[in-house]
């Protein structure tokens, strides 16, 4: 709070107050402005009661300013949450959110082909895999998968390089692309193409999105925030049997091609929303650290605190920003390579990678592809 009689002068006054006082200083030590700010704030330290109240109101705003985001384009939002206390971990919701719904897009797209190919408007348009070529039906279905292993390979150097959010959004941007080239098929060949880029999109984005929710969560919530956007992947699966079975059922798109254009259009829906919510969102501290740029990895870590107070949150955002640091340098330092994995040591990395292949080769072996991609 401001001490004081309350007789202070007008805003002019106040700026040419501040001018005159820092007029020597920044001419003859300090050419950057803030820099003589700071010094102009410690000479007036003592002398509370006579400082306008310009000068507190500039002091927040300059705190407003280094603060910003820099990579987020669209702060509002989340500046509205930041130091609020348990709210901030909307935040984290958000982010979760997002990549909830690109990993919906995921089982959406897994669930959505498997109806459409006994449709009688799409068998029309595609006679050559609706006679009983069951090998090129099962290609043009399952070439999806080939583009999404592809894409996931790229993020090898994409993830980091570029960034978590900007990949995602490029994922997504893949995944628009092929959703058009798909709905606007007349040939199978444009169809087969679509389906390629769509993966390519979709193992991109699938890739990275838990990445990218694990490292913006905190400890205690990480499990559970990658969980259940994984599983949100399920409900994808079933919202694309609903719209074939809606759209093939319907007396109006049921015998034309928009039973089956429209379900492979609404993928790009996904995909914008996606991206438009990650452009309001932070990126993730660890690859700020990575690439060099410490000040944005602090205010995100700011950004994502649960600390109300801003001298408790600092002190958290330091910790925390310490913690990546130090786990950065042991990765260099490492020296670690591609056989470092068939190895076990401390960190038991072969143990680790058989238990996650075993786990996922349980997975196919159920079948559930087969039934999720065809039925």
């Amino acid at each position: 709070m401001i001490r004081g009689n309350g007789n202070y002068p007008n805003d002019s006054s106040c700026i040419s107050c501040v001018q005159q006082r820092g007029k020597g200083i920044i001419n003859k030590s300090h050419p950057e402005p803030w820099s003589a700010w700071r010094v102009i704030s410690s000479q007036l330290a003592h002398k509370r009661d006579l400082i306008p109240p310009c000068v507190f109101l500039a002091s927040q705003l300059r705190q407003q300013i280094r603060m910003k985001p820099f990579t987020t384009p669209y702060s509002f939002l989340v500046e509205r949450l930041r130091g609020r206390g348990a709210r901030s971990a909307w935040i984290e919701y958000l982010i979760t959110a997002t990549c909830g719904i690109g990993n919906m897009l995921f089982g959406y797209d897994q669930g959505v082909m498997g109806s459409l190919l006994t449709g009688p408007s799409f068998e029309a348009t595609f006679p050559s895999i609706s006679n009983g070529n069951d090998t090129l039906q099962g290609f043009t279905v399952a070439v999806y998968e080939l583009g999404c292993a592809a894409g996931a390979l790229t993020v090898i150097i994409s993830g980091d390089r570029f960034g978590r959010r900007l990949t995602v959004m490029l994922g997504e941007l893949i995944i628009i692309i092929g959703a058009i080239l798909q709905a606007s098929s007349f040939e199978l060949a444009q169809l087969i193409v679509g389906r390629i880029v769509a993966g390519l999109g979709n193992g991109m984005a699938a890739a990275i999105l838990p990445t990218w929710n694990g490292e913006c969560s905190r400890a205690k919530n990480r499990g559970r925030a990658v969980m259940w956007q994984l599983n949100i992947n399920l409900f994808g699966i079933a919202l694309a049997y609903w719209v074939d079975y809606g759209l093939a059922a319907s007396p109006r798109t049921g015998g034309n091609g928009w039973a089956w254009r429209l379900p492979l259009a609404l993928q790009s829906a996904f995909s914008v929303l996606t991206i438009v919510l990650a452009l309001f969102l932070p990126e993730s501290p660890r690859v700020l650290m990575r690439n060099g740029k410490v000040a944005e990895a602090s205010d995100v870590v700011d950004m994502l605190s649960l600390e109300e107070d801003p001298a408790a949150r600092s002190l958290e955002t330091r910790v925390v920003v310490s913690m990546i640091e130090k786990t950065l340098q042991e990765d260099m330092q490492s020296n670690s390579t591609w056989q470092a994995i068939f190895t076990q040591g401390k960190p038991r990395f072969f143990q680790r990678l058989v238990l996650s292949a075993f786990v996922m080769s349980m997975y196919q072996l159920t079948g559930v592809n087969l039934i999720t991609y065809y039925v």
